[in-house]
Parts: C-alpha cells; structure tokens; sequence
C-alpha cells in the first residue's frame, strides 16, 4: 500500500467521505489488493509553496504534515466496491467526536457507520449478517456491540412505532395473537428491569434473562433499553413452544 499525497485526489476523497470545512483530507492511499481506501483527515490549512515555471512563479498547495499526534483510525461508509478508513493524527477534543467522520476513542467505526450498525442491530439482525452485509470484522463488531452492551457508547434511534391491534380499533379474537404478548407491553419491561420475577424453568431463558438484566442495570440510554427489550422479546417468540410455563405467568399480568 503506497500513500499519495496528491491534494486534488485526496480532496475529493474527501468530498466522497463527508468532509465539511474546515476538515479535510490532506493524503491518501489505495490497496487494490485489500480492496481498501485510507484517507487522513486533518484541520490544518493547506501548505502553498511558490514553484518556478516557464512562465513565471506560482502558488502550489501542497500537502499538509503531520500533526505530530498518533494515529487514530475508524472504519468508515465505504466508497464504491471498496472499505473506507478515515485516518488522523489531530487533537479532538469532545465537540470533534461527534463529527460523523470521526469516531469514539478505541471504536473501531466511524460515527456515521456506527449508527448504521446500531440500527441493524436495533432491527435485530444476526451479528454475522451485519457482519457480511456491511463487511464487517466480527471482532470489531463484537467490540463495538460490548461497549454498547455496557453503557460505554449513546445512539438516539427512533423505532417505528408498534401498536396493538385493539390500539387501533381492530378486535382480537381470544388467541389469535398468540400467547406472547406484544413487545410494547410494560410486562417486557418489568422482567427485564427485575420489577417483575416469574418462575422460569427453561434454562436458555433464564440465562438470557440474567445478562440482559445485567446490561440494562449499565444503561443510560433508553435506545439501547429497547434493543434489549427487542433481544429478550425476540427470544420468547422464537421458543414460545417450550415457554409455555412462561407465558402463562406472563400473561398473568397483563
């Protein structure tokens, strides 16, 4: 992988990355073996240098050096057929993390792709098929999902909204809806905050139970809460058939 410096080329790499001004990208580098782009993202304003010509002296922009900070690296949105890395050696302070290029110290995502992440996630896709869709590592999705998981990163996502039938005028016949109730039901979220206790004999449940009350306790976020709302829901749809002790306590409290 051989980085360039041309200001042409990087700037609309930049362009393609979302940089607005002042940021901008400063050099670049391409591995067509990797299928990857890095782009290094910087504040500085750009180097002019007077070069001699046949037709007399002009201004050149150069590229700008290093800030002299490490390395910070994020994946990012990627550009055409090929994974996006934002690189950059300045000092961000805490208004420069928000920007959607950048992202949180030892993430491994950019803000704008984390949110995509996020909201996979928040739709309850698989971790492996956000990992193939988005050509993701597991590793860093893992990483990311666990800073999540304990209330280390904050998203605002804005579900669509889930009403019961009867919500909108529509009556139910006695169990046509199943036995699960529906996830916006407060029953969700007196189990998983440990308001509520039921007698569970199925030991996945149980387990799963454990942790996402473990990991709500950790929450400052109200998204991420749904998400794990989501998770244990989710969960009971798919064993309904061996939760029946479950549910039955469940329904109970309606």
């Amino acid at each position: 992988m051989q980085t360039s410096q041309s200001p042409d080329i990087a700037e609309l790499f930049g362009l393609a990355a979302g940089l607005q001004s002042p940021w901008r990208a400063s050099q670049y580098s391409i591995d067509h073996i990797s299928k990857s782009i890095h782009v290094w993202v910087t504040g500085q304003a750009p180097q002019v240098v007077q070069k001699r010509g046949w037709f007399g002296v002009k201004a050149v922009q150069a590229a700008a050096s290093p800030a002299g900070a490490a390395d910070q690296r994020w994946r990012h949105l990627d550009c055409m057929d090929y994974a996006c890395f934002i690189h950059t050696q300045e000092q961000l302070d805490a208004s420069h993390r928000d920007l959607p290029w950048f992202g949180a110290p030892d993430m491994p995502f950019s803000n704008r792709l984390a949110r995509k992440v996020f909201q996979f996630l928040m739709e309850g896709l698989d971790m492996q098929l956000i990992c193939d869709v988005l050509k993701l590592s597991f590793t860093d999705l893992w990483k990311f999902k666990y800073a999540l998981d304990n209330g280390l990163l904050h998203f605002e996502y804005a579900p669509v909204a889930h009403r019961k039938l009867k919500d909108v005028g529509v009556s139910v016949p006695p169990g046509a809806a199943g036995t699960v109730p529906d996830m916006c039901d407060p029953v969700w979220e007196n189990l998983i905050t440990g308001t509520l206790n039921i007698q569970i004999k199925t030991l996945g449940f149980q387990l799963l139970l454990a942790k996402l009350r473990q990991q709500v306790s950790l929450q400052q976020s109200d998204d991420v809460k749904l998400m794990k709302l989501r998770e244990l829901h989710r969960y009971v749809e798919r064993h309904e058939r061996v939760l029946s002790h479950e549910l039955s306590q469940l329904n109970q409290y309606q």
